[in-house]
């Protein structure tokens, strides 16, 4: 048996809708989570030595095989209409809603369903509740370097999905009035390599988004051993649907590594989180929870316990 990781349909469809789609994505740089995602569990399964087949030819797949689709509906429909005696599973955030691209979720053929956060498998099941034997919480890993920088002298500010004019000014303006310095990274307008150059130097990270499914960026800074406040949102809005949770802009984050922040408290908040620096540890959080081997090793066990 095998583990067959698809990321696309082995059988390909040159003017398919989803190939269109990631072609747009890939050339504004709009792919980078779910592509994270997969570059994770290959990772963890090469750290641990266990078989796996990326995308291969369909000759190459087995009755007995466990497919697991990521990134790609194409993939997901061909999974389901092949399937013979396999272990179909279907990857976090194929579709924001279930009922989505024809319901594809709630097709009997598969067997399980990952999600990445609690409150994003919360907000599944408050759409379709029959799918609560099918669902697992899966958090996709991290790599953690094996040294940090030591010399971080900046607070890093980092704007994702957030655009409030007065909020940001606010930041800068309480970062310039205690003699802060600080660089601000817009979402898109970066490359990851610079994204970890600026962590490295970073003693602490401002995240501002409305939502996060798990947090992966937030996942990367607390592994380089920069603690953060993030800007907390405990209501998502997406169409007619208004779900609410406690931690929707950042699952993971705990005492440990960070705080939340609101536009009313910042200030206070920021006096508190310089104050507590030296206490947090997010980089051992991550090692021993967030890790690729450590969430690769979560993974194989709830294939186990579906076998």
């Amino acid at each position: 048996m095998s583990l067959i990781i698809l990321t696309k349909s082995p059988v390909f469809k040159i003017l398919s809708i989803e190939t269109i789609k990631n072609l747009l994505k890939i050339l504004f740089n709009k792919k980078r989570g779910p592509q994270a995602v997969t570059q994770s569990l290959i990772r963890g399964l090469k750290e641990i030595d266990y078989d796996y087949k990326f995308n291969p030819h369909i000759k190459d797949i087995k009755n007995d095989d466990v497919i697991f689709i990521n990134e790609s509906l194409d993939a997901l429909s061909w999974a389901i209409n092949y399937k013979k005696s396999h272990l179909v599973i279907a990857g976090p955030n194929l579709v924001i809603t279930p009922n989505e691209a024809d319901n594809i979720l709630c097709n009997k053929k598969i067997d399980f369903i990952l999600e990445p956060s609690e409150w994003t498998k919360n907000f599944i099941l408050s759409i379709k509740p029959e799918l609560k034997n099918k669902l697992y919480v899966w958090p996709a890993g991290v790599h953690v370097p094996e040294n940090t920088y030591s010399k971080k002298n900046k607070i890093l500010l980092y704007i994702k999905n957030n655009k409030d004019y007065f909020l940001i000014e606010k930041i800068k303006n309480k970062l310039t009035k205690v003699n802060m310095r600080f660089e601000i990274l817009n979402y898109a307008h970066f490359d990851q390599k610079k994204y970890f150059k600026n962590l490295e130097e970073s003693k602490g990270l401002i995240y501002i988004s409305k939502t996060e499914s798990q947090g992966l960026a937030i996942q990367e800074a607390w592994a380089r051993n920069v603690p953060t406040m993030v800007l907390e949102n405990k209501v998502f809005q997406y169409k007619e649907i208004n779900f609410k949770d406690q931690k929707l802009s950042a699952p993971y984050l705990n005492e440990q590594i960070g705080i939340f922040f609101t536009e009313e408290n910042f200030e206070e908040k920021f006096d508190n989180f310089i104050e507590q620096l030296s206490g947090f540890i997010p980089r051992k959080y991550v090692t021993e929870n967030l890790s690729d081997k450590i969430c690769v090793e979560k993974f194989l066990g709830i294939i186990n316990e579906k076998k």
